[in-house]
Formats: structure tokens, C-alpha cells, sequence
């Protein structure tokens, strides 16, 4: 019988030194783990959102961001806020001994690097490849997500099947664009301060291209996860105005870029519900995602109220053309998309929309749709748990 690969664990890597990424980067690499780079903390905060490492060593003095505001970037995300922090430093004084308490990181790396004081360290987080672990057998598992009832168990099978096999995929297409990336930002730097904007253009137009080819495998990954009964649902209490702003605080430059502007609108006290932190942030990305590219000019709405049953209710609307009313029976299918003779082209790929439908689920929350052609889209979330 052959034996089943066992996916390596991700590091990312935070250092403005080019020797020691890459002294860390090649010892990491003999030892069985993959590794991913960062040159700065802007870098590593973009950086984790897509390749989700599962764990981040940061070097703790950079330029621009250093590594307790990295952390603190990463911390406010949903999506990374609970990636393990190791930092790495050549001292630790009494200053650095506070921000490291507050920071939540969970240790430090000495410099200059060492590969055994790093694997001491990275042990306690992961289990260090080729050393015996009694977890290990759990490693060949799929994450487990809810009770998988009301599907046949070849089905359930065909879902697991489908969702490793994407899972492989995907990190085969993240490795070489995070590489993509990363090498140019580097040749960025370079031409910083070149009259040329013709280069920062095409630099521009890289990443762009980079990034949503990177964000549509994401969302084929997270709809298969969710359809195959993967992923693993953890209700808490969440505060809805936090995850707006955390969507605000992503989208705001895509939205400028565009000529719009992101206006938020609380009109409630009764803002906390009972969910799933990265599901429910998702809900909002994509809606919040969608109306950025469905909007040629104007603003983006997004208004949290409790309406007349006492439920939250989540309402985002575009400034876009609005859609067929034919189309709506498909709207959030997957890679539906509406064909109309629109004098715009709009980006996307029909997935957002399908995979936001999934997480409402998920999340026990209604979804509606108020549309007029020629005055925009409003989608209304209304969330049953609040």
C-alpha cells in the first residue's frame, strides 16, 4: 500500500536580512518544513492572509513596521489572528521585555541564528519532521469539521477526495506566486525612487494579477471545505462592529483605487452575535468585495441595525447598475455569472457569492436581495443568534 503524504508544515519567515532568510529559509528546508519569506512587516501581514503559515518567526527591529506591530497587525485580522508568533532578536531589554509580554508571542529566537535553538523553539508549536510524535497518525486526518450527516458516504468520500486533492493544488500554485511576489517587491525597492511611473505600473499590474489568481484558488478552496464537512466550525461571540472595521481597514485602498468610498453606518448597540469569527468575517469580505467591483462611481454602504424581530441585520449595498431579475435564481451558485450587454466588464469569478452563501448557513443567517437596475444592489444578512 502506498504511503500517504503527510502535508509539510508552512513557516513564514519575517527579515529585512537577506542572509538570514536564507539561512533560515535552507536549514527550515532540510529539516522537512516548507518556508515562505518576508523582506518587511507590510509585506508579512499580505504575506499571511494568503498562505495562512502555521507558524510566523519575525525579526523584531525592521524598518516601517517592526515586529510588535507586525504582530499586532496580524493579531487584528480574523484570518491569521491565531497563527503561532515566534520572535527573533539580538537582545531583550527591559523595554522589549514589556512589549514582548503584551505582543502574544509565545517565545524568541536569539541572533545570530542557531538551527538547534530554532528547532527548540519551533518544537514546542509543531512537530519537527523525522522525530517521533504520538500525533502523528492524527496528521493524516482531515481537520474535523461538524457531523457529517445527510450525505451518502461515497459522497462524503468524493467531498474529502476532491478537498485534498485541491488542498495539494493550491499550495503548488501559492509556492511559486508567493515567490512572484515576493521577488517583486524586492525589484520594486529598487526603482523606488525612479521618475518612471511606467515601472511601478507594471509592478502594480503583477501583483494585482498575483493576487486574484491566488484569491480565487483561496475561495474554491474554502467552498470545497465547507461542501466536503471540513472545516471546523467554532461558535463564539463576536462583535460585529470589529469585524467591519477590519474589513474596512482591507478594502478601503481597493475601493480608492477605484474612485469609492467605504462609508460604515452603526445604527445599533446590540452589535454582538453568536458564530463563527472567520466565516462571519468572510460573509462580510465578499459582499463588501463584491459591491467594490459591481460599482463604476459613488460609495459603498455598509449598516448594521437590529429591525423589528430583534435580530442584527447586516446590510451592504453598491453603487452599480443592478441585476436581471432572471439572474437572481442563480445569483450565488457557483461560477454563476450574469451575462448581460453592460458597458462595463466587471472582475470576478462567481465564487465569493456562492461561498458567502455557505458560511450563512453555517451560521444559521438569512440572505436577501433588494436590487433595481440602474440603482445598485443591497444584500441583507440577517443573523438569527444575535
Amino acid at each position: 500500500m502506498a504511503q500517504q503524504k503527510i502535508k509539510q508544515a508552512e513557516i513564514l519567515i519575517v527579515d529585512d536580512t537577506t542572509v538570514n532568510i536564507e539561512f533560515a529559509r535552507k536549514n527550515l528546508k532540510e529539516n522537512g518544513f516548507s518556508v515562505d519569506f518576508a523582506t518587511s512587516g507590510e509585506m508579512a501581514v499580505e504575506r499571511a492572509k494568503i498562505t495562512l503559515p502555521d507558524l510566523i518567526l519575525i525579526d523584531i527591529n525592521m524598518p516601517g513596521l517592526d515586529g510588535y506591530e507586525t504582530s499586532e497587525k496580524l493579531r487584528q485580522n480574523p484570518k491569521t489572528k491565531n497563527i503561532p508568533i515566534i520572535f527573533m532578536t539580538s537582545h531583550l531589554d527591559n523595554t522589549d521585555t514589556d512589549r514582548f509580554i503584551n505582543s502574544g508571542a509565545i517565545g524568541f529566537i536569539r541572533k545570530p541564528l542557531e538551527i538547534n535553538d530554532m528547532l527548540l523553539s519551533i518544537s514546542k508549536v509543531l512537530p519537527i519532521p523525522g522525530q517521533p510524535n504520538e500525533d502523528d497518525e492524527k496528521d493524516l486526518m482531515l481537520v474535523p469539521g461538524k457531523e457529517q450527516n445527510g450525505k451518502h458516504p461515497a459522497q462524503k468520500n468524493e467531498f474529502k477526495i476532491s478537498y485534498q486533492y485541491l488542498s495539494q493544488i493550491s499550495h503548488e500554485i501559492r509556492t511559486p506566486l508567493s515567490a512572484l511576489l515576493n521577488f517583486v517587491g524586492l525589484i520594486k525597492d529598487e526603482f523606488e525612487n525612479t521618475e518612471n511611473s511606467e515601472f511601478n505600473d507594471i509592478f502594480e499590474s503583477i501583483k494585482s494579477v498575483s493576487n486574484r489568481l491566488t484569491r480565487a484558488v483561496e475561495m474554491f478552496i474554502d467552498l470545497t471545505e465547507v461542501k466536503s464537512e471540513n472545516y471546523n466550525f467554532h461558535i463564539e461571540t463576536i462583535d460585529i462592529k470589529d469585524l467591519i472595521e477590519a474589513v474596512y481597514n482591507e478594502l478601503s485602498q481597493l475601493a480608492d483605487s477605484k474612485g469609492l468610498e467605504i462609508i460604515t453606518e452603526i445604527n445599533t448597540d446590540k452589535t454582538k452575535i453568536e458564530g463563527d469569527t472567520y466565516s462571519t468575517w468572510q460573509i462580510i469580505r465578499n459582499l463588501v468585495d463584491n459591491a467594490i467591483k459591481c460599482s463604476i462611481k459613488g460609495n459603498v454602504f455598509i449598516k448594521a441595525y437590529t429591525n423589528s424581530n430583534n435580530k442584527l441585520v447586516l446590510e451592504v449595498t453598491d453603487s452599480g447598475i443592478g441585476i436581471e431579475k432572471e439572474y437572481i435564481k442563480t445569483l450565488f451558485d457557483p461560477f454563476s455569472m450574469e451575462q448581460g450587454n453592460y458597458p462595463y466588464k466587471f472582475e470576478g469569478n462567481g465564487l465569493g457569492l456562492a461561498l458567502t452563501r455557505q458560511y450563512s448557513i453555517l451560521n444559521k443567517a438569512d440572505i436577501e436581495v433588494e436590487t433595481s437596475m440602474g440603482e445598485g444592489t443591497t444584500f441583507k444578512v440577517i443573523f438569527s443568534k444575535s
